[in-house]
């Protein structure tokens, strides 16, 4: 059945590579996603689809075939193209069997379509995997930009210790530095008592700089407390600490894992006065 060529602007500007070693069964398919409004090309061999994906970068999205007969399978062939670059990759076979099915899942999740769908499947599943993999994108880049922002502030931070040695900053400066820093900062007396405490430590801990100044940080839990206990301890005898996994409770009681970097705060006359800690959450870098 012919569909209405009125396709959203969406599909008409979309290239797809169609895998699929069958050729009267790549022509329906073909003839079917033209007239939904896609641009195809066509791959009967892993072979082929390989040298597509490397020679035209305005492919969008691929409709790979299990069984691609003498060659790499399609399996093989799409883990290929994913170390090449990132791009939805759905299969398209008639293979129902689960362990088929799961050989596909291990090399990418946009999608599992099983022959004779239907073009309106197609072209759904198609959206679906676009849309997923723009969420993807902007979800990756969205964490490169706040790791990128986090080692600016580590080095800038790790900058301004150094620079100690030479330039006494001003202590508005400092301030500066701690107050517009996206990382926890908390800064300890040499009795452990906190005198810095951002407005990041506040969203990560829980606590108001009010409620912990000139205080020891809050208790949580006796082995909790041991390891913080042991690393301050380090700090303050002048060993830097850096990137020390360390378990804390939230105000509220929820675990948070972090990263602690950390060093001494000494004086013009290089006494040790106390501590500073930069704090990393760790779940910031398992998002996935």
């Amino acid at each position: 059945m012919k569909v209405d060529v009125d396709q959203p602007e969406e599909t008409s500007k979309l290239k797809v590579l169609l895998v699929e070693d069958q050729a009267i069964v790549a022509l329906m398919e073909m003839r079917e996603l033209e007239e939904y409004g896609y641009s195809a090309v066509l791959a009967t061999s892993g072979e082929e689809a390989w040298d597509h994906i490397r020679s035209d970068p305005s492919i969008s999205v691929v409709l790979m075939d299990v069984d691609l007969g003498v060659g790499m399978d399609g399996t093989e062939t799409a883990q290929k193209i994913l170390k090449f670059r990132e791009i939805p990759v759905l299969f398209l076979s008639s293979y129902t069997n689960r362990e088929i099915v799961r050989r596909t899942e291990e090399v990418t999740s946009y999608g599992y379509i099983v022959k004779n769908s239907g073009i309106t499947v197609i072209d759904a599943s198609i959206k679906m995997a676009l849309r997923l993999f723009r969420e993807r994108q902007h979800v990756s880049s969205q964490r490169r930009v706040l790791e990128r922002k986090n080692q600016e502030t580590r080095i800038l931070l790790e900058e301004v210790v150094a620079a100690k040695k030479e330039v006494l900053l001003s202590r508005e400066v400092q301030q500066t530095l701690i107050d517009f820093s996206p990382m926890p900062v908390i800064g300890l007396d040499i009795n452990g008592n906190v005198t810095i405490w951002n407005d990041a430590a506040e969203n990560a801990l829980g606590w108001t700089y009010e409620e912990v100044k000139g205080n020891l940080l809050p208790s949580t839990d006796p082995e909790i407390d041991k390891a913080y206990n042991e690393m301050l301890g380090q700090v303050l005898q002048g060993e830097s600490v850096r990137n020390i996994r360390l378990v804390r409770r939230r105000k509220d009681g929820l675990p948070i894992d972090l990263r602690v970097s950390g060093s001494a705060i000494r004086s013009v006359s290089g006494e040790i006065i106390g501590a500073l800690a930069i704090l990393s959450d760790v779940r910031l870098k398992l998002i996935e």
